[in-house]
């Protein structure tokens, strides 16, 4: 009776709890997880990796002109923004004054010629007398050394003295053989032996003595001639230069003089021939900063040529980036007045210098836009992209998808209407989109909302242990399992 009444009441619950659920479900349901989060779709695709940095456009190839020699300015052929060809006659000098400079100059090297015939004979008579007569005086001298060597050499108290000591030697030598001959017979004991030994070395030194002092005083006789021949020799040199007429030096010096007076009137006549101003390159004239009549000085800028077929732009790269800047790199420029004429260039130069500023350091680096469109013009200002790297074909995820966590970079992914956090190995990046090397695959569903969003959501829809909040329904049935005495909650 008691289940009856029990299966009454639940059934009663039920038909309520039913017209609740119909009301429940009859009303706006809330947005699902998908709905309320951004996703992108992981893709495969090109990836760009490039460097950004701003500067001017210029030309390539440009020069000022001016005339090294100055004078008033007598013609002048050409008008600002004309178009010129290599070699075409752009402006004339009057060469009045340009003629007398090589007059002038040619009168310089007269005069540098003269003072090199003076320097090519430069010493006097008295000059040769002193010279002849220090020669014949080191020839005496060489002839009295020579004498004084045969004096020495044949000297007859040296010679007669060195004889009496070979003879006195020898005879010592004989009776020290004598001696011993009768030493070893027993005739006489062992002193009167070793003074007869003492006596004919005694004899030996005295002669050893002579002998080198007779040799010292050849020495030194035949060093006197030596040194007086070499007296002689360079006072015959002395003689002989004088002779020559001219001191070596002296005449290089003269010589450099006239080479320099040559190369004065080589380059007055160059100024001469320069009257005429030529256009250097095909170009065109951008400038002009004389007229007719004008005086013009040497070496003022004249005329500005460019040649606008070829642009190039100079950038600064931070310390930061300049290792990945190479030669022969592609790279975009985007002019700021006309953002849609997009160029491509190349880097041509990178500095090894850098140029410092509030002590960072930055390089500049040169592109060339061999091609520019002609609306794009020289002074203006235009963004650059430097390629540095490429790809082809590699996992890409938007950079707003990417996170921080204390792991390192991690990306949201929304799968089976959950949300998961996967740590990954980045590649390059442009900016916008980056490679991912590791930890998603081609489909993934990754989150580009914010970690603010993505958190809240992650608490509204996952409780602590994972599982999705089943609203309604789940509540029914845990209470009508109660009633009914069939567990749940």
């Amino acid at each position: 009776m008691k289940r009856i009444v029990v299966l009454t009441i639940a059934v009663g619950i039920l038909i309520g709890f039913s017209y609740v659920g119909y009301r429940y479900l009859s009303s706006e349901k809330p947005a699902s997880l998908a709905d309320q989060l951004q996703t992108v779709s992981v893709q495969r695709g090109k990836i760009e990796a490039t460097i950004n940095a701003l500067g001017s456009l210029a030309p390539a190839k440009e020069k000022w002109l001016s005339f090294e020699a100055g004078g008033p300015l007598q013609e002048l052929h050409v008008a600002e923004g004309q178009q010129v060809k290599a070699g075409q006659t752009l402006a004339k000098l009057d060469s009045t004054s340009l003629e007398r400079s090589v007059k002038q100059a040619r009168a310089e090297l007269e005069s540098a010629q003269i003072r090199l015939e003076q320097a090519k004979h430069p010493y006097t008579q008295l000059d040769l007398e002193m010279a002849e007569g220090a020669a014949r005086d080191a020839t005496v001298a060489l002839e009295n050394a020579k004498k004084n060597l045969t004096v020495v050499q044949d000297n007859p108290t040296t010679n007669e003295e060195i004889r009496n000591l070979e003879y006195e030697a020898n005879w010592y030598e004989v009776n020290y053989g004598k001696t011993l001959k009768k030493f070893e017979e027993g005739k006489i004991d062992q002193e009167k032996l070793n003074l007869e030994y003492s006596n004919m070395l005694t004899a030996q030194e005295k002669l050893r003595v002579a002998r080198e002092r007779a040799e010292i005083a050849i020495s030194e006789a035949q060093n006197q001639v030596a040194q007086a021949e070499d007296n002689l020799k360079k006072a015959q040199e002395e003689l002989a230069t004088i002779k020559g007429g001219a001191d070596p030096d002296e005449v290089k010096l003269a010589e450099n003089q006239v080479e320099i007076a040559q190369v004065s009137l080589e380059r007055a006549l160059e100024d001469l021939e320069g009257a005429t101003l030529a256009a250097p390159f095909d170009g065109t004239i951008a400038s002009i900063k004389a007229s007719p009549g004008e005086m013009i000085v040497a070496g003022d800028k004249l005329i500005h040529i460019v040649d606008l077929s070829s642009l190039q732009i100079e950038v600064s790269v931070d310390e930061y980036d300049i290792g990945k800047i190479r030669v022969e790199q592609e790279a975009l420029i985007i002019p700021d007045a006309f953002p849609d004429r997009k160029l491509s260039g190349n880097v041509t130069n990178v500095s090894v210098v850098p140029a410092t500023s509030e002590g960072m350091a930055s390089y500049p680096v040169t592109i060339s836009v061999p091609d520019p469109d002609p609306i794009v013009r020289p002074g203006m200002g235009a963004e650059v992209n430097i390629v540095v790297a490429k790809k082809e074909n590699v996992l890409l995820v938007p950079n707003s998808a990417i996170k921080e966590s204390d792991e390192g970079k991690m990306v949201y992914v929304l799968s089976e209407n959950q949300i998961a956090s996967v740590p990954v190995a980045l590649g390059i990046s442009n900016g916008e989109v980056t490679e991912v090397v590791k930890g998603l695959k081609e489909g993934d569903q990754a989150i580009t909302s914010s970690e603010e969003v993505i958190e809240s959501l992650r608490e509204q829809y996952l409780k602590p242990g994972g599982e999705r909040d089943g609203g309604f329904w789940q509540t029914l049935k845990r209470v009508l399992m109660g009633l009914l005495g069939l567990g749940g909650e």
